[in-house]
C-alpha cells in the first residue's frame, strides 16, 4: 500500500512509500511535474555546484535523491556522496545502504534497503506513444511476445511497460544494464532466472500515469 509520507525537507512533501512483498526493499515515489513552484526553487537553490549545467529536471531529481539519502542515514544533505561503478551503478560508499533510483519525466523513484544485496529499480511514464509492436517483437522473449499480443487494446501499453521496467530492474540490480541481449529474459514470473544472471525476484506497481518495477535477490 501506497501512504503519502510527511517531512521536514520540502523533499519529502507529497512523496509515496510502499514495501516490496515479501522482502526488505522499500521504495519511495514522488511526482516531481506536482511539485509547487515554491518548493523546485527552494530545491534548486540547495544545491547550485550539483550538476550546474544539467537540465533543471535531472538537476531537480539528484538534489532531491540527496535530500532522501540525507534523511534516511540521519546527515545533512551536503555530506552525501554517490559514486558509481564501473557499470554505472550508483552506490554509497562506507554506508550500509542497499540503493538504486530511476526518473521518468514526471516519477522519480528511490528502492533502497538497510540489509545487504542489490537492487534496481524503473519507472516510465504511460502515454509516451511509442512503437510499441516494434519493440517488442525485437526486445521481448518469446514467451513475453506472447502474452502482450494476447492481452486486451485497453491494457495493451501497461503490459508493455511493465515488461519493459521489470527487464531493466532485474538489469539494474544485477548491474549488467543493457549488455545482455533483452529477448533472452523472460521476465513474466515474480522470479526471474537466467543464465548469465543468476535468480531474482521481481514486483511491479502500477500507479495511474506509469508503471514501475523493482528487482532484488531471490
Amino acid at each position: 500500500m501506497t501512504a503519502t509520507a510527511a517531512g521536514q525537507h520540502p523533499a519529502a512533501g507529497g512523496r509515496l512509500h510502499f514495501r516490496a512483498p515479501a522482502g526488505a526493499v522499500e521504495v519511495w515515489l514522488l511526482r516531481l511535474t506536482g511539485l509547487p513552484d515554491a518548493c523546485r526553487r527552494q530545491l534548486l537553490a540547495d544545491m547550485p555546484e550539483l550538476m550546474p549545467d544539467a537540465p533543471p529536471e535531472r538537476r531537480l531529481a539528484h538534489i532531491v535523491i540527496r535530500h532522501w539519502l540525507a534523511e534516511l542515514l540521519d546527515t545533512p544533505a551536503t555530506g552525501i556522496t554517490l559514486a558509481t561503478r564501473p557499470q554505472g551503478k550508483p552506490w554509497l560508499p562506507g554506508r550500509a545502504l542497499a540503493i538504486n533510483y530511476s526518473h521518468s519525466r514526471h516519477w522519480l523513484a528511490l528502492a533502497w534497503s538497510r540489509e545487504p544485496g542489490e537492487i534496481g529499480v524503473d519507472v516510465e511514464d504511460l502515454g509516451r506513444g511509442q512503437a510499441f509492436e516494434a519493440l517488442a517483437r525485437r526486445y521481448f522473449h518469446p514467451d513475453e511476445l506472447a502474452a502482450w499480443q494476447a492481452t486486451g487494446a485497453d491494457q495493451r501499453e501497461r503490459c508493455w511497460l511493465r515488461t519493459w521496467t521489470r527487464k531493466e530492474a532485474v538489469l539494474k540490480a544485477h548491474g549488467l544494464g543493457l549488455r545482455l541481449r533483452l529477448d533472452t529474459l523472460d521476465t513474466r514470473t515474480d522470479t526471474v532466472r537466467h543464465a548469465a544472471l543468476g535468480s531474482w525476484r521481481a514486483h511491479s506497481h502500477d500507479l495511474d500515469d506509469a508503471m514501475l518495477s523493482i528487482a532484488w535477490p531471490d
